[in-house]
């Protein structure tokens, strides 16, 4: 078990969560929704940036499906326009409908008379036709309420994928530029000299890619309108996407100088995403060769998250159960996998009880069932008690045979033998489909073939549909006689192999 995070989420991240923009997030922080109510989603502020605890976000979201009041003289509750306008975003102002966008209306999924609410999950924008349409069920319509639950989904789902789209071109970029840096050090480093020249071809091909990528990034932005506040990312983008160039123009000191404006932008761009570099890594992404576990190879935390991280968490500590030694009852310490070592976060994963000997439980101790050996413990009498949890004791229970239920009693069941019982355990591992008569292919349910019993059912017509697919029907198919290539002539009359029948089955060819 890991040690347990805080449950603080950013804003963003709040709003992945809940499935709403972070503007409507803010909007219920502010003002209560609710007529005659005052409850507000509750936050905390650090360094400018706002902070949400997981539960209380569960509970708001939970308020919020629950019945809204409504005036005295009115049929519903009052929708606030913000609710409103961020549903019409969602969908860009377009119905998915039928994709007009003259003019259109928030509607309930769900009658707004049976749930009185206006939860954003339960509101989807339409034109006023197809609103209609849904309001009335009665109208025979191809359009149906899963249909429009379905778009509901889509609009959803397209607007986390363009937050995660987001997170993750923030993530990438970072990870390049902190490449880029790493080699701008080195090259301004005078203990790296002689390797100086190598580092400039290898930083001319990462610089280039820098550039590149963040002249997409900003252009992939939206325009900003006039007098806001651009995105914290298009902000360091642009930066970067200068920095780089000038570094491009192979200026004295430019690789130095980069570095500099890299680390105040990157600085920048943290302060305002709420975040620092990974305490663990050191911004690196990487530890011991794989994915930081702390910032999961982002280089960065959130800085609530940072704070709360304990990094004497991460050193290595012995194995209690093997004391360091890697070895367990002669084998590799099933908990440490032989490395005698692991991180101090796992230690409460460790139950040193789970590997104490206890009796059987199936045999109670004796080692013994019905005769033979214990099934579980192989006639030891003993396990350890990590083994003994995973029993259900209910397995070993005996239960009507099904085959014999389903065919009758007065067969030879393959399954239980003829005892008519099984123990439960057994019962997944067979199925009675494969029990099923089926006619036989070769004779079509007769049981006779050439004048005789057929070979492959016996002369019984019928086979069970497991012997049915293990047989080679392609056998029987007739081919050309080999030895008389087809013309059931022999050297001293008719053809021994075909008997003068021209053909064999393809099993005797």
């Amino acid at each position: 078990m890991k040690k347990k995070i805080a449950s603080l989420l950013s804003e963003i991240e709040s709003a992945i969560y809940l499935k709403m923009t972070p503007e409507l997030l803010r909007y219920f922080t502010e003002r209560s929704v609710k007529s005659g109510e005052t409850r507000r989603l509750p936050f905390v502020e650090k360094d400018g940036l706002r902070w949400y605890d997981r539960e209380e976000l569960d509970s708001y979201n939970s308020y919020l499906r629950e019945p809204w009041p409504k005036k005295p003289d009115a049929q519903r509750p009052h929708l606030p326009k913000k609710i409103k306008d961020d549903i019409m975003l969602e969908a860009a102002a377009r119905c998915p409908v039928c994709g007009f966008d003259a003019s259109g209306e928030a509607a309930h999924i769900e009658p707004v008379a049976e749930t009185m609410s206006h939860h954003p999950g339960g509101l989807i924008w339409l034109c006023p036709n197809h609103h209609t349409v849904l309001d009335k069920i009665a109208v025979v319509h191809n359009v149906k309420k899963s249909t429009v639950k379905a778009l509901k989904e889509i609009l959803v789902d397209r607007r986390l994928r363009q937050f995660n789209i987001e997170r993750a071109a923030s993530s990438k970029f970072l990870q390049l530029l902190r490449q880029v840096e790493s080699l701008s050090v080195l090259i301004s480093d005078k203990a790296m000299t002689e390797a100086k020249k190598g580092l400039k071809a290898i930083a001319k091909i990462d610089f280039a890619a820098l550039g590149e990528t963040a002249e997409k990034l900003v252009a992939d932005q939206p325009k900003q309108k006039a007098g806001k506040k651009p995105a914290p990312l298009q902000v360091l983008a642009s930066s970067v996407a200068v920095s780089a160039k000038n570094v491009g123009k192979a200026k004295p000191g430019a690789f130095k100088q980069f570095a500099k404006e890299a680390a105040a932008a990157k600085a920048s761009y943290f302060l305002e995403t709420g975040q620092v570099d990974c305490p663990l890594c050191s911004g690196r992404g990487v530890r011991n060769g794989q994915d930081c576990p702390a910032c999961g190879g982002e280089g960065a935390l959130d800085s609530e998250a940072a704070n709360q991280l304990d990094l004497a968490d991460f050193e290595d500590v012995d194995c209690p159960l093997c004391k360091g030694s890697g070895q367990f009852k002669g084998s590799d310490c099933p908990e440490c996998a032989g490395e005698g070592m692991f991180e101090r976060r796992y230690l409460e994963q460790v139950e040193l009880r789970d590997y104490d000997e206890v009796a059987c439980p199936v045999c109670s101790g004796s080692g013994r069932r019905f005769g033979e050996d214990c099934p579980e413990c192989q006639g030891d009498r003993r396990m350890e008690r990590r083994f003994a949890a995973h029993i259900d004791i209910g397995d070993y229970d005996e239960v009507d045979c099904p085959l014999c239920e389903d065919r009758g009693q007065n067969i030879d069941c393959k399954v239980c033998q003829g005892t008519f019982k099984l123990e439960r355990r057994h019962l997944n591992s067979f199925s009675l489909a494969d029990y099923s008569l089926v006619d036989c292919k070769l004779c079509g349910g007769s049981g006779q073939f050439q004048h005789g019993d057929c070979p492959v059912c016996g002369g019984e017509g019928q086979m069970e549909r497991q012997e049915y697919d293990r047989v080679e029907w392609r056998d029987w198919d007739l081919v050309k006689c080999p030895s008389c290539k087809g013309s059931g002539n022999g050297e001293f009359g008719e053809c021994s192999t075909c008997g003068g029948e021209r053909e064999i089955y393809r099993q005797h060819s």
